[in-house]
């Protein structure tokens, strides 16, 4: 668990540093990271310096009030160089060891629909920005749509739901109207 909680602290620190330069344009300074996480502040700053990504917003909470979800995202950019150069962007920022595109793209095309709702422009695509252990910078576009984000609230909401009726049922048996 204290490893765990320490990894977390270095995502949070990381996520930090990305919102201080999207608002100020300061770069990550790497010599205040333990020498383990290091390798993943400089490929942070590599990938800024490579894409001169220019932040519209940063650390954003949006939500959909039709679909009844919410969450922050980390940043809408425009590329100023690199391979997606004029593409606007949205952008999650994952220190995990691994990108996990059954969770992080769905999420991605949540806060992208909500964004929309909202009536915020579409972005041209959806992106992790992965910043792994081993000190490189992994750019995983999103091939999802808001329709397989759809699927797994819908299922998440059905589970909710059946929860519910279980803990009633309980409670209904314990007070003698059987279960």
């Amino acid at each position: 668990n204290h490893r765990r909680d320490q990894r977390g602290d270095v995502g949070k620190a990381l996520h930090k540093d990305f919102e201080r330069f999207a608002l100020e344009g300061v770069l990550p300074n790497e010599q205040t990271y333990a020498d383990e996480d290091r390798p993943r502040v400089r490929a942070l700053n590599e990938w800024i310096v490579r894409n001169e990504p220019e932040f519209q917003v940063s650390e954003v909470v949006t939500a959909s009030l039709e679909n009844r979800y919410a969450g922050t995202l980390d940043a809408k950019a425009t590329f100023g160089k690199g391979k997606f150069k004029g593409a606007y962007v949205l952008l999650d920022l994952k220190s995990s060891k691994y990108i996990y595109p059954d969770s992080h793209w769905p999420q991605l095309e949540a806060y992208e629909a909500a964004e929309v709702e909202c009536g915020e422009e579409p972005t041209d695509f959806r992106m992790v920005l992965h910043l792994p252990p081993d000190g490189s910078a992994v750019e995983s576009v999103s091939s999802d749509t808001f329709a397989d984000f759809a699927i797994l609230l819908d299922a998440f909401n059905s589970v909710q739901g059946r929860k519910a009726r279980i803990k009633e049922a309980k409670a209904l048996a314990k007070a003698g109207g059987g279960y």
